[in-house]
């Protein structure tokens, strides 16, 4: 269960904070932050007949958060991983860029 100030506390930090892409695929969507803002968890979307829904199933199941508050993937096999190409996962699920490899 999820209390109105936790969502309150959410959305604050989600409005600090500037997506470095928004990425469509189909019925699915990836909003995702710079890799260097590791405490900033992607948000993965299903397009529903009321429109855009965050995917709050998915990301419990797959998205961790380690003690500094980083997040990281415990599995990478599931249907918002398009929204990653361009990055790679170290053995620990941790993101990485591609582009300084």
């Amino acid at each position: 269960v999820v209390t109105d100030a936790q969502q309150d506390n959410e959305l604050r930090d989600i409005e600090k904070g500037v997506p470095e892409k928004i990425i469509i695929e189909g019925e699915r969507a990836v909003i995702r932050y710079s890799v260097k803002e590791r405490t900033r968890a992607p948000f993965f979307l299903q397009k529903g007949a009321a429109g855009w829904m965050f995917d709050f199933k998915t990301m419990a199941e797959v998205i961790r958060m380690n003690h500094r508050n980083k997040w990281h993937f415990c599995q990478r096999d599931h249907h918002y991983m398009f929204g990653f190409n361009d990055w790679y996962f170290d053995k620990n699920g941790f993101p990485h860029s591609r582009v300084n490899r």
